[in-house]
């Protein structure tokens, strides 16, 4: 096999690994809060698994203290529920479905053995608090240290994007002018525009009023020219035609050297943008500056998280680090919503019970986490979905 055959393999490989690595990694990090916290305030522990679906291997200690390592596919068998009954020993499984995990703790999403001081629920409402919360906890802390790190050995981190039309703003000039969301801008007024920044930098400085002609392309049409009439917003005093970029198209990362502050107070800014970035979105779509088609295109699932951080992978080592650390932060701060099945759910359910002076029927509250799991999952293939049908179609995220 000759050099150059080898050198694609090898980066398939290499991305594959990429992948897996930090699907595995992002999970891993977050079920090892809630897992740690857990056993720091005496909670009965009898799982701690990555991925969900069929048991593929478990981890765990024999009566004679020695670690067994078991190729057991399946769930909990009989042999393990009198292992419960005897003596409580935690068991770390990976199963068969790798883009998720979890940590079992006796009495968390079903009444348990109420005699187990153990039991979740015998807890007190800040134990239980700080077991929801340490697993996002450790989302954040693990997005920043990572983004310190990027920031000052190869300085801030900043997604090179094509200029091209992500979602168009209702009522703003470029709707009016016929433009459509995947429409790429290569000139305005002669000038070449080499990424969206460089775009968002010549529009901002127009006058309100002014008039400036845009070279369009469109995929499967020859190039054309539309002129638009800027408009001035009066917040910031820039000039606006009404676009916002696609999350996902991303060409390539660019890292700029700065003093040391600056990288903390990015560092922060990112980690702010990412926490808010739920409420800006609903936002939005209240005020109808965004559609629901608006965010299903800009919307990644499993598959496109993964497309994207394959063709990451062909980067280099930063643009690998830089993209874990937004991807924990994200995952930080989405399971802090209060949606059923989410860690912000919980405890909102803790704040309840604090208010009521008394604990939610903890089968209710493990019925209701259940329904939330399964409208998630839907929503999962439905975006998943979307991202076949993305990257079959030849439109990737990266372009």
């Amino acid at each position: 096999m000759s050099g150059m055959e080898t050198i694609p393999i090898m980066t398939y490989i290499w991305g594959i690994a990429v992948v897996l690595f930090t699907f595995g990694f992002m999970i891993f990090v977050h079920e090892l809060g809630h897992f740690l916290m857990a056993k720091r305030v005496g909670i009965t522990v009898h799982e701690f698994a990555l991925g969900f679906g069929p048991r593929l291997f478990r981890f765990r200690r024999k009566e004679d203290g020695k670690l067994s390592v078991e190729f057991s596919p399946g769930d909990i068998d009989e042999d393990e529920e009198k292992l419960e009954e005897k003596e409580v020993r935690t068991e770390y499984c990976l199963r068969i479905v790798p883009f998720g995990g979890f940590v079992r703790m006796e009495g968390e999403d079903s009444p348990g053995n109420p005699d187990d001081p153990g039991n979740f629920n015998n807890k007190t409402i800040w134990e239980r608090a700080k077991v929801i919360v340490a697993g996002c906890a450790m989302n954040y802390v693990t997005g920043i240290t990572m983004l310190l790190i990027v920031g000052f050995i190869w300085g801030i981190g900043m997604g090179i994007r094509p200029a091209k039309i992500g979602a168009l703003i209702e009522g703003y000039p470029l709707e009016k002018a016929g433009v459509l969301p995947g429409d790429k801008i290569l000139m305005v007024d002669g000038q070449p525009i080499n990424d969206f920044e460089h775009l968002r930098n010549i529009v901002s400085a127009k006058k309100g009023g002014e008039i400036i002609e845009l070279k369009i392309e469109r995929p499967k049409k020859p190039a054309f020219f539309v002129k638009v009439e800027v408009m001035l917003d009066k917040e910031s005093q820039r000039g606006m035609i009404g676009f916002m970029a696609s999350q996902n198209a991303i060409s390539g990362f660019k890292f700029i050297k700065v003093p040391p502050k600056d990288v903390v107070l990015y560092t922060f800014n990112q980690v702010k943008l990412l926490t808010l970035s739920p409420f800006i979105i609903a936002e939005r779509l209240l005020s109808k500056k965004m559609s629901m088609g608006d965010v299903k295109k800009q919307s990644a699932g499993p598959i496109g998280i993964g497309h994207m951080i394959f063709e990451i992978s062909k980067m280099g080592l930063a643009p690998i680090i830089y993209i874990c650390a937004l991807l924990s932060i994200l995952i930080g701060a989405f399971n802090l919503i209060p949606f059923p099945a989410l860690d912000g759910s919980r405890l909102l359910f803790l704040a309840l019970e604090k208010i009521r002076k008394k604990p939610l029927d903890p089968e209710k509250e493990g019925m209701i986490h259940q329904v939330g799991f399964i409208v998630l999952i839907i929503l999962v293939v439905l975006i998943t979905w979307g991202d076949i049908v993305r990257i079959t179609s030849g439109q990737g995220f990266f372009k």
